[in-house]
């Protein structure tokens, strides 16, 4: 017992987190209704050098459309439709937003991880956040302080650690 690959973590592989995606956003790309357009969205280094680039053809009516992307992954070229809606903002105005191609969910980021060769939803792809992967220090340090002179073997030291950590998560 006890012995390598005894536990789950011993199997445990990390999700693809959306950080290390290229990452297509709705809000960053001019929308107008009834309007045809093309353009480029592109992906760059800190020093300025082209890492990736994607090309757009969109076509809108007054409340949808769709936004053609044509984009190279290895040596296939690949054309990907993404349908496109609208909502109206309480405060007015026009809201875009895109339909996964998988999956049709109402969604403002499309994701292509590396080892994918699609523009997907976060679902579709199984992507995290690098933060929810991380173990929050800080709330070590807020265990310890609560748990400084309080005996943990008995029912009320028990109880005295869930209200205290209760009234912490509380204030945060």
């Amino acid at each position: 017992m006890g012995g390598y690959g005894s536990n789950r973590w011993g199997w445990y592989e990390p999700k693809t987190t959306v950080e290390a995606c290229l990452t297509l956003t709705v809000w960053a790309i001019d929308i107008r209704p009834n309007d045809d357009g093309t353009g480029k969205a592109e992906w760059t280094r800190a020093d300025g050098t082209v890492t990736n680039s994607v090309g757009l053809d969109v076509a809108t009516g007054e409340t949808g459309g769709t936004l053609t992307l044509g984009y190279r992954a290895g040596e296939r070229l690949i054309q990907e439709r993404v349908r496109l809606s609208t909502t109206r903002p309480h405060l007015g105005g026009l809201r875009w937003w895109f339909h996964c191609p998988r999956c049709q969910r109402r969604i403002g980021k499309l994701y292509k991880p590396p080892e994918s060769a699609e523009f997907r939803c976060r679902q579709c792809h199984n992507l995290t956040y690098r933060k929810s992967q991380e173990h929050d220090k800080t709330h070590d340090k807020y265990l310890a302080m609560l748990l400084d002179g309080v005996e943990a073997d008995t029912y009320l030291g028990r109880l005295r650690q869930a209200m205290a950590l209760i009234d912490v998560y509380a204030e945060l």
